[in-house]
């Protein structure tokens, strides 16, 4: 098993390594949709809002609003 490759220690390491700098709501969107895609729980151990509050939340998260809970 190899090693994964150091982490860049200074901005200017950061930048040449291509990082994308996205905002809290952004990375919420793609982390929500890659879940989706997978076919994993988004929402592990969230019960009870199956079918009132998880639809309308994802579906405001994929959309971009800003949700205030």
């Amino acid at each position: 098993m190899t090693s994964p490759p150091p982490r860049p220690s200074t901005v200017g390491e950061l930048r040449a390594s291509g990082h994308v700098q996205r905002s809290v709501q952004d990375e919420i969107r793609h982390n929500l949709l890659a879940a989706l895609r997978d076919g994993t729980d988004p929402w592990p151990g969230l019960l009870g809002f199956e079918d009132t509050v998880v639809p309308q939340l994802e579906r405001a998260l994929i959309a971009g609003h800003d949700v205030v809970l």
